[in-house]
């Protein structure tokens, strides 16, 4: 199962990093040599801005096009575009499905740079939303939410050395970071709410877990590569389809169409030894009406840290047909298959003072081989169809159908008698498998069966597979009417199913003849099965879900002199059943139950002037239960006092905007009743003691001021940025919660005290500066300082049964310093871009996300440390 992936030991740990620094700077010293030996060839660039005549703000996805030529592009989320390579004299032609076409003749001698002044385009009589009917995007100064966008020039001048949800690290009032330090590996909070509580949407697409709303990163490693552009809607946010929309959207895009033709290959390398190769390719449409856009891309290598070696790929394809002026038909596919290793376990202060930020404790060796306890392998692909019908010059109607199937685990151990794989131990505080197998062959245990058999030499650790594998496939279709000059009407519906099977295999005996799953906490026994268990044999976990959903909204919308508002309404039925062949092999099958849940949302966007804004917006959402909070004990009986919890969202923001400056400040209030949580969920439970606790009825409330500030400097090509997020989130009340042990056995019942604590996993005071540089030549810079502060350890329900009152374990204010800075150049005709970028400047040792110890503070907190000083190189060819 380790095919494709190495792993190097401990004791080389500094021989590795000798290695992978003289390899980073080969590369590097062959990167300067190579920018210093070329010439650049003369070129001219030419960049502009586009925006709505008659409401000033900037369009994006507009097509820059130079006549005769293949030279073009799309103009991002601001509304800028730059192209590359333009004739002296021609004609720039501008083109947006929903605005009227112009042409601009220039003719440019003398310099390699012509900045064009503002273009302004006029509306079409009839404006349909062919993309934002299905995708659900915003628009600035007219959708009255808290949207911030993050355009392909954004990904591509800030990635540095970061996970995908770090590229939204600039956006007030969200935190991205890495956990365990495995690539793929990350977590991302919008204004306190994890995960499981924000909407990830790929075009339109739902692509949180249907059964508890988490996104696994990690299975999506090259979205990177393939997205054009990214909207955070803060809040409400824009999708009707969605309804666990409590701190906000993700709005990922990939199939914007190709502003030219042609292709990229770019290839980075880091100085701890990730390095990851891509190529791109795209063509513009014929006249058949037939574009096709590909990305694949290769990432193999070292994790940060250690044990976290990475053998992965990822593809992107999208074809698009125009049909003629009524029918469009657009196919995506995407996916990452890969294996990584992983550091699941938190580590305490005194671990990372004596071992280092990128000490492991989830691997060691085994007969001389390094081994991971924890490893994960997965491939999740998503196909989608999508079909645009426009039947008159007033209504459109989009529909798409997708399908997903996932298959893949992670490694793990199971134990029976004797102390579990986590106490065996080397001095240098990794896994001691070679004890453990020694153990396993030598220990004069036995075990006497219900027969009255005795026996022997049987494992008391193995090494186990935890598999998963599920489909779901949807169907979602939206109509939009307008109703006059001033009124739209849209609605929607989305159906989908969904089923999951999770087991449990043995991988390795380590010496033993067998491994015992006696069926002690079966609930129908051992019901004539083997007890006996060799590799490839099923043990303790055997069952899956089995979700239905089937929703539907409405929206009217009204837009008139300056005034854009909308309503909209939505309901949702959701079906669960669940399966479960260990427990229950005669009757796997649990009963079916439904939960309703509704939303009600409103907003109003109105222009005070030509430069500035109000918006506001309300909604209420009472959200149906996740699946595992309906069957949260680990059999088929399901929880009848779930109930769904009620959102609360309020909101209301001025903006300024100008043609060189962008001012925003907006307020938030969000009341949350009702929640459920589940602690201790994707941890292994490693002694009789540990517990995880079931807890229902938390109340929470989350308050907060956001302000976001851009300015161009005029006679420079050079933006200033900041931000502050200033939040207040606490829990509200205190309750009951139910108490498993390692056998998910319920064990007690005890009082949470919950009221007033802190909410935990994400600072609740932020603030950062940004400035992009670009010159009138090749050069372009970024740099960036963030600031975090007023962050608390996350709650865990089980250390709460006393009424102490104190608060969660403050994690110490940390900052950040990041700068990358890009050369572009021409090798022969082959235009060039190469970059170097530096993360975490002064090397500042933090900690990222954490848990609160049982004495809330420093000693027994555990957590993930962030990463230390890296570099980056990239080198891209565009073609």
């Amino acid at each position: 199962m380790t095919a494709g992936v190495s792993y190097c030991p401990d004791p080389n740990r500094a021989f590795l990093f000798k290695y992978n620094m003289k390899h980073f700077y080969k590369i590097l010293t062959l990167s300067l040599s190579l920018l210093m030996a070329v010439q650049s060839t003369a070129q001219i660039q030419i960049r502009g801005s586009v925006y709505d005549k008659s409401g000033e703000w900037p369009i994006a996805d507009v097509h820059i096009q130079i006549d005769g030529s293949r030279t073009g592009t799309i103009t991002d989320a601001k509304g800028h575009f730059e192209l590359k390579d333009a004739p002296e004299t021609g004609t720039i032609l501008i083109s947006h499905s929903e605005y009227k076409s112009i042409q601009i003749p220039y003719h440019h001698k003398g310099t390699d740079f012509l900045a064009v002044t503002p273009l302004y385009l006029d509306r079409k009589s009839i404006a349909l939303q062919t993309v934002d009917i299905l995708a659900f995007s915003g628009r600035d100064r007219q959708t009255p939410v808290t949207i911030s966008s993050i355009g392909k020039q954004s990904i591509q001048t800030q990635t540095a050395d970061h996970a995908y949800p770090e590229l939204m690290r600039y956006v007030p009032g969200v935190y991205a970071s890495r956990t365990g330090g495995g690539v793929g590996d990350a977590a991302i909070n919008i204004r306190g709410f994890k995960q499981e509580n924000l909407a990830l949407t790929l075009n339109g697409i739902p692509i949180g877990s249907v059964e508890n709303g988490l996104v696994y990163w990690s299975n999506w490693d090259g979205l990177g590569d393939a997205t054009e552009n990214i909207q955070v809607q803060k809040g409400i946010g824009v999708s009707d389809l969605v309804n666990n929309s409590l701190g906000g959207t993700i709005n990922i895009i990939t199939n914007a169409t190709a502003g030219s033709e042609g292709g990229s290959l770019t290839w980075s390398t880091t100085d701890y030894g990730l390095q990851r190769t891509s190529f791109k390719y795209a063509t513009i449409p014929g006249k058949d009406g037939l574009s096709v856009r590909f990305m694949g891309s290769r990432t193999t290598g070292q994790g940060y840290a250690d044990g976290t070696q990475v053998a992965g790929w990822s593809y992107f394809l999208n074809i698009t047909k125009q049909f003629n002026a009524r029918h469009k038909l657009v196919f995506s596919a995407i996916g990452s298959p890969e294996r990584h290793g992983q550091r699941n376990s938190k580590l305490s202060y005194e671990e990372i003072e004596k071992k280092g930020i990128r000490f492991n404790k989830d691997w060691g060796t085994y007969e001389g081989i390094p081994r991971n306890l924890a490893e994960n392998f997965y491939h999740k692909p998503l196909i989608s169809l999508n079909h645009y019908w426009n039947p008159d010059d007033r209504t459109q109607v989009a529909t798409l159908a997708y399908f997903s199937y996932g298959s893949g685990g992670g490694k793990w151990a199971e134990n029976f008698s004797g102390p579990y794989i986590f106490n065996y131990r080397t001095p240098s505080g990794q896994i001691d498998w070679d004890g453990a197998a020694w153990e396993n062959v030598n220990h004069q245990d036995y075990y006497l069966t219900n027969q009255g058999d005795t026996l022997r030499n049987f494992s008391k650790n193995a090494q186990t597979l935890f598999l998963a594998s599920h489909y779901w496939a949807g169907l979602i279709s939206a109509m939009s009417r307008d109703l006059g000059s001033k009124i739209n009407l849209t609605a929607g519906i989305h159906a989908r199913h969904f089923k999951s099977k999770l087991w449990q295999e043995v991988y390795d005996l380590m010496g033993g003849d067998f491994f015992i799953d006696n069926y002690a906490w079966a609930a129908e026994g051992t019901a004539g099965r083997e007890i006996r268990k060799l590799r490839g044999d099923k043990v303790r976990i055997d069952n899956g879900a089995i979700v239905g959903l089937v929703s539907g909204f409405t929206k009217i919308t009204y837009n008139h002199k300056g005034i854009h508002s909308f309503v909209s309404a939505g309901g949702n039925h959701n079906s669960y059943r669940r399966e479960d062949r260990y427990n229950y092999p005669s009757s796997p099958q649990s009963q079916m139950v439904s939960r309703w849940g509704g939303e009600i949302k409103a907003g109003v966007n109105a222009r005070i002037n030509r430069n500035n804004d109000f918006y506001a917006n309300m909604g209420y959402f009472s959200r149906a239960p996740y699946y595992k909070f309906v069957f949260p004990n680990f059999n088929n009986n399901p929880a009848y006092d779930a109930r769904n919890e009620k959102i609360t969202n309020l909101e209301a923001g001025i903006q300024h905007t100008t043609e060189r400056t962008f001012l925003r400040l907006n307020a938030y209030y969000i009341y949350w009743k009702d929640k459920s949580l589940l602690s201790n969920e994707y941890k292994l439970i490693d002694n009789a003691v540990s517990t995880r606790a079931m807890v229902n009825g938390l109340d929470a409330l989350h308050i907060g001021v956001e302000l976001e500030a851009r300015q161009k400097i005029p006679g420079v090509s050079l933006e200033l940025g900041g931000f502050v997020s200033m939040g207040n989130w606490k829990w509200r009340n205190n309750v009951t919660a139910l108490l498993f042990n390692n056998e998910n056995q319920l064990v007690d019942t005890v009082r949470v005290y919950a009221d007033g604590l802190y909410v935990g996993d994400a600072p609740q005071f932020q603030a950062g500066i940004l400035l992009d540089a670009w010159p009138e030549g090749p050069f372009r810079l970024h740099t960036s300082y963030t600031w975090n502060d007023r962050f608390y350890a996350d709650f865990d329900p089980a250390r709460r049964t006393n009424n102490s009152q104190v608060q969660p374990y403050r994690i110490p204010a940390y900052g950040i310093a990041m700068a990358q800075a890009g050369f572009s150049f021409h090798i022969m005709d082959i235009r060039a871009y190469a970059s170097v970028a530096c993360n975490n400047i002064f090397d500042t040792v933090y900690v990222v996300r954490g848990e609160d110890g049982s004495d809330h503070d420093r000693a027994s907190f555990l957590g993930y440390w962030g990463m230390g000083r890296t570099f980056r190189v990239s080198l891209r060819l565009d073609f």
